[in-house]
Order: structure tokens, then C-alpha cells, then sequence
């Protein structure tokens, strides 16, 4: 946002500064890590959004999988609840 005029930034919209749903990464929860991060290295944004059959259940970045990477075990993680699972919509 920063190479337009301030005056032109009050007109831009979403569509003017999101990525295309084509060249984002995408993953499946029960996708393997080590299998994403190439991709993820590869890709401007560093992160990728998580699908289940089609339906975004979260997002996931490079300083996640590093961060869960640099603890023993899941369960010595202080922020682990136990596996995640995404709620229906209500």
C-alpha cells in the first residue's frame, strides 16, 4: 500500500491487494509438514490456507511450523490443547 498516493488509498479495495486464490498455497490438514515446507519457502507469502474438502479451517505460516517444530513433543508445547479441531459453523 505504500507505492500509492495517499488520497488513492481510501479507493482501494480487497480485490486491489489480495493474492489470487490460484497462487496462494494450500494444504490438507492430514497433509504431512515436511511435505508443505518447500512450498511454502517457495511462495511470497509464507503461509497457506487450510482446507478440508474445500472449506477453510485455517492458516498456517512458516513461523507456526518452525515454532511447533521447536518442541520436543506436541504435548510439551505450552499453547498444546490437544489435537485442533475446527467447529462447524453454526
Amino acid at each position: 500500500m505504500n507505492a500509492e498516493a495517499p488520497q488513492a488509498r481510501t479507493h482501494t479495495t480487497v480485490s486491489d491487494v489480495m493474492y489470487p486464490l490460484g497462487e496462494v498455497v494450500t494444504a490438507a490438514p492430514e497433509d504431512p509438514v515436511l511435505d508443505l515446507l518447500p512450498r511454502l519457502e517457495e511462495s511470497s507469502m509464507h503461509r497457506a490456507l487450510v482446507l478440508d474438502h474445500g472449506r477453510l479451517v485455517g492458516i498456517l505460516a512458516v513461523a507456526d511450523i518452525t515454532r511447533a517444530l521447536a518442541w520436543p513433543t506436541p504435548a510439551a508445547h505450552p499453547r498444546h490443547d490437544g489435537p485442533r479441531r475446527h467447529r462447524p459453523a453454526a
